[in-house]
């Protein structure tokens, strides 16, 4: 997988994720409670950018699996974060 294909998933998932969270309202209760149960926390996106780095030029099946889960935990957490922006702006 080139640099170029990865940064159209990250670009992609930075655009999709907001509009998705803000559009499906199940969506977006799901991700507040698994906040509020502690199944996500902050230090999740660090250990998601490092895997995204470290992972992110290996060619082979288990980099390729590796960059896949940072991508996913990277965009779990900012799923989380967009979740709780788009509730407590609709409050406003």
């Amino acid at each position: 997988m080139d640099s170029l294909t990865k940064i159209d998933i990250l670009f992609a998932g930075l655009i999709l994720i907001p509009i998705s969270v803000y559009f499906i309202s199940g969506l977006q209760n799901y991700l507040i409670k698994s906040v509020i149960n502690k199944e996500v926390n902050v230090f999740s996106s660090v250990i998601s950018v490092a895997m995204i780095n470290n992972y992110s030029f290996s060619s082979n099946i288990w980099g390729l699996i590796i960059l896949a889960l940072g991508f996913v935990l990277f965009f779990y957490v900012f799923a989380c974060g967009t979740a709780f922006i788009s509730k407590y702006s609709k409050n406003d």
